[in-house]
C-alpha cells in the first residue's frame, strides 16, 4: 500500500513537472505569438492599409495586462487605399492596456479594461489632396461599434489616458506642416461604447483635456490660427481657451503686395475666451458643440485694406458664410464681450495715406451664433447688440440683425451715434474724398440700413450744427494753399450749414451704397453710412463733380 502511494505521488510529481514545463514553455512563446496576432489583426481590420510596429511586448497573465514599447501605427505606403478620407501614423513611447479579461470577452461578449494609458504620443494626420465632398448639412458622425462586429457587443474602458501627447497635421502631397499642437493631455473616465444602431452609443463620466500652443496655417497661406492654452472642466462644464488669435504673416504695408491684389489684412485677439453650460457629450455624440453662454473679457481687431492694388481673386465672404464652412456645427446661444478695441484703415486708391476709423470700450451682446441644421432650417437670426465709443468721443449703439437662411444675405442695421466733433472724421474722409471738416457738432446721427451681399439702402437722419468745410486740392504743389479757396467758400454757400434750421425741417439722408465685392463687412457697413452722411449734408452738386468715391 505504501508503495502504490509511493508510486502515484512520483506519478503526480512527474505531471506537473511536464505540465510546469510545458505551461512556462508555452507562456515563454506567449509574447511572440501575441506580436504576430496584434500585427496580423491590425493589418486585416484596416484592409492591409495601416501597419504596426513595436519593440517589446509584455503581457502579465495574472492581473490581464498588457504593454508595448515604442509603437509606431502608419499607413502602409505599398498598399492603396479604396479611399481614405484622412491618414494618420502615431509613434508612442509606450500603450499600457491593464486588467482586461479575454475569457468574459469569450463568454459575453462584453469587454471591459481598467486602463488604457498612452505615453507621449506623436500624433501625425495628412491632409487629403482631394477635397472632400460636401455632406448633407449636420450629419452626425458615426460612433460606437459597428453593427457588423460578431465577437464585441459591449466595451467599458474605466480610465482612458494620453499623455504628454503632441499633434501634427500634414499635407498628404507634399507633407507641408499645416498645423501644429505641441503638447496635450487627454484624460475620459467610465468610457462605455456599445453598437451603432443603441440610442446612445458612447457614454462617459468625465472628460479632460488640456493642450498647449496650436498654431494651423490658414488655407490662403498667409493667415495664422492659434492658441496659447485650452483647458475643459467637465464638472462645471466650462471651456477656456486663452490668447486666441487670428495672425497675418505680413506687415500691413507687404500684405496685400505679397499675394498680388486686394484683400483686407484682418489681425483679431481674444486674450481669453469661456465657453460655460458647454454639451460635452452632445458634441461627442453628435458634432455639435452647444454653449449657453460665451464670455469674452476682451477682444483686439485690426483690419487694413490696400486700394492701390487692383481687385482679384473670390469676393469677402460674410459672417453666414464662414459660420456654414466652419469644420465643426456650433450654436452659442449667448455670447458677451465686455470691452473691446476694433479699427479699420484704408489706403485709398489716389495713393494718400491711410484713412482710419475706430471703436473702443466696445461692449457686445450676441444671441444665436449658429451653423446647425436646425437653425438654419428656422432661420434663426443673429441678433446683435453693440455699443461703444466712437473715435474716443462720441456715443454709439447698433442693433444687427442677420438672418441665418436668407438666400441673398440679407440683414438690417439700426443704430446712432451722438455728442461727437465732426472734424474727428478727418482722420477718414481727408485722404479719401478731399474734404476736411474745418469745424461742426454732432448731437446724434440715427441710422436705418437694409442690406444684402450686393447692396445696402436706408436713410440717416443726422442732427448737427456750425458745420463748414474745406475742399482739398488732389496735387499740393509747393508754395500753394492745402486747400482750395474759391471752391471751399462755394462749398460752404451749399452745405447746410445746421440741420434742422430754423425755418426748414430736418433734412433725412438717403442710403445708397454698392459693396466692392472685395472689401469687408466692417468696410460696407461704414461707407453705407457715409454715404448717407454725405446726401445729409448736401453738396450734391460738388461730390458728382469732383467724383467723390467712398
Amino acid at each position: 500500500m505504501k508503495k502504490t502511494i509511493k508510486y502515484l505521488l512520483w506519478v503526480i510529481i512527474i505531471i506537473l513537472i511536464i505540465s510546469g514545463t510545458a505551461g512556462f514553455a508555452v507562456y515563454k512563446n506567449l509574447d511572440s505569438i501575441l506580436s504576430k496576432q496584434i500585427k496580423k489583426q491590425v493589418a486585416k481590420r484596416s484592409n492591409k492599409f495601416y501597419t504596426i510596429d513595436f519593440e517589446n511586448l509584455h503581457f502579465n497573465i495574472a492581473d490581464g495586462s498588457l504593454r508595448l514599447e515604442n509603437v509606431k501605427l502608419s499607413p502602409d505606403s505599398t498598399q492603396v487605399p479604396k479611399s481614405p478620407k484622412i491618414t494618420f501614423s502615431i509613434l508612442s513611447k509606450s500603450l499600457f492596456i491593464g486588467n482586461f479579461s479575454m475569457w468574459k470577452l469569450f463568454r459575453t461578449k462584453k469587454l471591459t479594461i481598467d486602463s488604457v494609458l498612452l505615453e507621449t504620443p506623436k500624433i501625425t494626420l495628412f491632409k487629403p489632396e482631394k477635397k472632400k465632398k460636401k455632406k448633407k448639412h449636420d450629419k452626425a458622425p458615426k460612433i460606437g461599434l459597428p453593427n457588423s462586429s460578431k465577437h464585441i457587443d459591449f466595451v467599458k474602458i474605466c480610465k482612458l489616458k494620453i499623455d504628454s501627447g503632441n499633434f501634427v497635421l500634414k499635407n498628404s502631397k507634399n507633407s507641408a506642416v499645416v498645423a501644429t499642437l505641441e503638447s496635450f493631455r487627454f484624460e475620459i473616465d467610465s468610457l462605455e461604447i456599445v453598437k451603432q444602431n443603441q440610442r446612445k452609443p458612447i457614454k462617459f463620466e468625465n472628460i479632460n483635456l488640456i493642450a498647449h500652443n496650436f498654431n494651423l496655417l490658414m488655407k490662403n497661406k498667409v493667415n495664422y490660427l492659434k492658441f496659447e492654452k485650452l483647458s475643459t472642466d467637465f464638472k462645471n462644464n466650462t471651456l477656456k481657451i486663452v490668447k486666441f488669435e487670428h495672425v497675418p504673416l505680413y506687415t500691413k504695408y507687404e500684405y496685400a503686395k505679397t499675394i498680388g491684389h486686394q484683400q483686407s489684412r484682418i489681425y483679431l485677439e481674444f486674450p481669453e475666451i469661456e465657453l460655460c453650460e458647454t454639451d460635452f457629450a452632445g458634441f461627442i455624440e453628435t458634432g455639435v458643440l452647444h454653449a449657453g453662454n460665451v464670455n469674452i473679457p476682451t477682444l483686439n481687431m485690426n483690419i487694413y485694406n490696400d486700394k492701390t492694388l487692383p481687385f482679384k481673386g473670390k469676393p469677402v465672404k460674410m459672417p453666414r458664410e464662414i459660420l456654414r464652412n466652419f469644420p465643426f456645427k456650433l450654436h452659442f446661444d449667448t455670447t458677451k464681450v465686455n470691452k473691446g478695441y476694433v479699427s479699420y484703415e484704408e489706403k485709398p486708391s489716389n495713393g494718400n495715406p491711410a484713412s482710419k476709423l475706430y471703436f473702443n470700450k466696445l461692449r457686445a451682446n450676441i444671441k444665436n451664433i449658429s451653423n446647425t441644421k436646425k437653425a438654419i432650417e428656422k432661420n434663426l437670426s443673429i441678433l446683435a447688440h453693440i455699443s461703444a465709443k466712437f473715435m474716443n468721443r462720441g456715443k454709439m449703439y447698433i442693433d444687427i440683425d442677420l438672418p441665418m437662411n436668407a438666400s441673398s444675405g440679407q440683414h438690417k442695421l439700426k443704430g446712432r451715434i451722438s455728442n461727437f466733433s465732426l472734424s474727428r472724421l478727418n482722420k477718414f474722409i481727408g485722404n479719401i474724398a478731399y474734404i476736411r471738416i474745418k469745424s461742426g457738432h454732432l448731437k446724434k446721427l440715427d441710422f436705418d440700413i437694409n442690406a444684402n451681399y450686393y447692396y445696402a439702402h436706408g436713410n440717416v437722419k443726422m442732427y448737427y450744427n456750425d458745420l463748414k468745410i474745406q475742399l482739398l486740392r488732389r496735387k499740393n504743389k509747393a508754395r500753394r494753399r492745402e486747400h482750395n479757396v474759391m471752391l471751399s467758400f462755394l462749398a460752404n454757400r451749399i452745405v447746410k450749414t445746421n440741420n434742422p434750421t430754423r425755418r426748414k425741417p430736418l433734412r433725412i439722408g438717403e442710403i445708397k451704397y454698392s459693396r466692392e465685392k472685395y472689401s469687408s463687412l466692417f468696410a460696407f457697413w461704414s461707407k453705407s453710412i457715409l454715404s448717407g452722411v454725405i446726401s445729409s449734408v448736401g453738396p450734391k452738386k460738388i461730390v458728382r463733380s469732383r467724383k467723390l468715391k467712398i
